[in-house]
């Protein structure tokens, strides 16, 4: 009985190969998901988020969370509205699970927040 399967999945398998010779398959397509690109300047505003010991998280006009891995000192306040540049880092794990980490490499203050730690948690 397991003789007469395998060569029922042996005979598939052939008829497959056969037909991806001659190239009737056709290859799938994958789309990447956007990501930010370094040329353009986003709006942002600076967030503390009391989790995973405390951090600063950046949170795009659109609703996007990004996690800044270079966000200077004296814009760590809630409330800081910023226009930045960077780039979305993909191949990086971080501990706080929130945010897509995110290299700034250009950073425009729009307004200063104050220092209270008073946010929405987002």
């Amino acid at each position: 009985m397991s003789i007469a399967l395998l060569s029922a999945c042996q005979q598939q398998e052939s008829t497959a190969k056969s037909s991806t010779d001659l190239g009737q398959t056709s290859k799938p397509t994958v789309k990447s998901a956007p990501t930010m690109n370094n040329s353009t300047l986003i709006t942002v505003n600076v967030k503390y988020l009391e989790i995973e010991g405390g951090f600063y998280g950046l949170v795009t006009d659109s609703g996007k969370k990004l996690l800044p891995m270079n966000l200077a000192p004296e814009y760590k306040k809630p409330g800081t509205v910023l226009k930045v540049k960077g780039q979305e880092l993909t191949d990086v794990m971080t501990t706080q699970q929130w945010g897509t980490p995110f290299n700034i490499t250009e950073v425009e203050l729009i307004k200063l927040g104050d220092n209270s730690r008073n946010n929405s948690n987002i």
